[in-house]
């Protein structure tokens, strides 16, 4: 991959993390949707433990609508950690923090 490739991939990785943050803070679910594979893989954690691992973009996104149900988000995300591997094999990995406030207007 030249270097001009790396830096094309590791904006659109980043533009991508953006996207997923904005509609997932806007509950645009369908937004949410086009930014996920139908058999991605998602993990949850609360910091402590290994992550608990859905399968399947309708799993993910029913569990996302669930977990902000009645609350407000804002989610701040890291610059990425992204190892660009093969042609179409990118992966990333950045910690992504949230805020929940429940009962706020």
């Amino acid at each position: 991959m030249t270097e001009q490739a790396e830096i094309t991939a590791f904006y659109e990785l980043s533009q991508a993390k953006a996207r997923y943050c904005r509609a997932l803070d806007a509950r645009d679910w369908a937004l949410l949707a086009e930014l996920m594979t139908v058999d991605m893989k998602f993990g949850l954690s609360d910091g402590d433990s290994e992550p608990e691992m859905i399968t399947g973009r309708d799993n993910a996104l029913s569990t996302l609508k669930s977990l902000v149900a009645g609350a407000k988000t804002v989610h701040q995300v890291s610059v990425p950690e992204i190892d660009l591997v093969t042609r179409r094999g990118e992966s990333g990995r950045c910690r992504i923090g949230r805020s929940l406030r429940t009962g706020c207007r």
